[in-house]
């Protein structure tokens, strides 16, 4: 089976998508990264290298350039026996110099010889490698997903998107090269996975997401291994965002005492190539204390130069917004954009003094106590006295009385029907000579 069978080479039908402008566009200018995993066998005194994650994003960067940029090696885990080490590349070029390394790469070149065939200086990078024909054929191209931003409400509240956008505020279309072994970077000629990978993924982990700002400690971790060119059609190259939204505050009558309230959105696009002349459908979905109070689709055309302003209101005070935008083309309404936010209401704060001096009850303080080993470390605990706490609020929406009502009774029936919890249980300390790492545990915690 030939690569192309494979499904792991960049072609024209993809390149020429419309979801990938401007990303793809013949003069743009975008960043290539490669981060490099070199793991020294220090027995048999080898090294050996492969990609963890990959990423083509555009440049703010004025100019391009025919030189590969390598930053140092980073240590991130050593062991008697191995040591892991990160490198990131940089190239500066335009999407045709782009897409041509990242297929020969795909073909099994090696990465200097794919660098070289593209005109791209390279003599600063000192290690050659091209991937194994195992990791060719567990590198399969993934349809285009749309991602997200960092949503804080969605239509489907039980559910978290695993790729969310890498840009503020903005959603944006990945095109993925997809690892299928994300730990087969870890594994040794005999199939085996390295003493302690484990430690070596977490720390792997921990440096994509210092260097990307996405997530690969938690949700983004799929992202391991795989190469991604990101495209965001909300915003350009600077993050200047084409879309944005705002809630109107307006002062009502409530029981004639005037109060603050929010029961209005207006949504604005600037004038941006993909929607100029085009049929745009947007949809506001707002919702109050969990429940639906707004879903509703306005059709607009974008007339050139024109800043679009579409307004929606509904009949109580707002708690959530989400905004999703459908630009439509020969195929139907495709989606533009998508983000949430949460409206804050009112936030209370409580300040005070803490000291020293004086004493302080507490009932789970009392049972402690009645452990006679435990009595000394509670009384230390007990040496402490608070001032009067100050409350301040800020914000100046009040909460509607039946979501008052809905809060107030749902933490009544959270107390007297509790979720599971993941609480560590200590074990009983009676007579036993011997303290038990539990019992070790929780007196260090009292000591805190």
């Amino acid at each position: 089976m030939s690569n192309n069978e494979k499904n792991n080479i960049l072609d024209d039908k993809i390149i020429n998508d419309p979801r990938l402008l401007p990303l793809f566009e013949e003069n743009s200018r975008l960043l290539l990264q490669f981060f490099i995993l070199e793991t020294e066998n220090k027995k048999a005194l080898e090294k050996k290298y492969d990609i963890i994650y990959g990423w083509c994003i555009r440049t703010s960067r004025k100019d391009i350039s025919n030189k590969v940029y390598s930053s140092d090696f980073n240590d991130i885990h050593n062991t008697s026996n191995v040591k892991l080490s990160i490198v990131k590349l940089s190239v500066y070029n335009h999407p045709k110099t782009i897409i041509c390394v990242v297929n020969d790469l795909m073909k099994g070149h090696s990465l200097k010889t794919c660098f070289a065939n593209n005109s791209l200086e390279n003599s600063d990078i000192a290690f050659d490698f091209s991937l194994s024909t195992e990791k060719l054929n567990n590198c399969v191209i993934r349809p285009i997903v749309f991602n997200e931003t960092n949503t804080l409400i969605t239509r489907y509240f039980y559910s978290k998107n695993s790729l969310n956008s890498p840009y503020k505020d903005v959603p944006s279309y990945s095109q993925i090269i997809y690892c299928l072994d994300k730990i087969g970077v870890f594994k040794k000629d005999d199939n085996s996975l390295l003493d302690d990978w484990e430690k070596g993924l977490q720390k792997s982990l921990s440096f994509l997401q210092n260097e990307t700002n996405l997530p690969f400690l938690t949700s983004g971790s799929i992202r391991f291994g795989n190469i991604e060119f990101i495209n965001s059609q909300c915003s350009n190259e600077f993050e200047i965002h084409n879309v944005w939204f705002k809630n109107l505050r307006k002062e009502v009558l409530i029981n004639r005492i005037k109060e603050n309230s929010s029961q209005e959105v207006e949504v604005f696009i600037e004038p941006n190539i993909h929607t100029i002349s085009k049929k745009v459908l947007v949809n506001c979905f707002l919702t109050n204390g969990g429940q639906v109070i707004l879903d509703k689709c306005k059709t607009v055309i974008h007339e050139k130069k024109e800043t679009l302003k579409i307004n929606f209101k509904c009949e109580e005070p707002i708690g959530q917004i989400a905004i999703s935008i459908w630009i439509e083309d020969e195929k139907g309404f495709q989606i533009w954009y998508k983000h949430s936010v949460p409206l804050v209401r009112e936030i209370y704060t409580d300040v005070g003094i803490i000291s020293k001096s004086g004493i302080v009850k507490s009932n789970w303080l009392e049972e402690i106590k009645k452990n006679k080993q435990t009595t000394e470390k509670v009384a230390e605990i007990e040496k402490i006295s608070k001032a009067s706490y100050n409350s301040l609020s800020t914000g100046g929406y009040k909460l509607d009385p039946w979501v008052k009502s809905d809060y107030a009774f749902s933490e009544i029936v959270n107390r007297i029907n509790p979720e599971k919890s993941d609480a560590f249980f200590f074990l009983r300390v009676g007579m036993q000579k011997i303290r038990s790492t539990e019992h070790y545990l929780l007196l260090n915690g009292l000591k805190k």
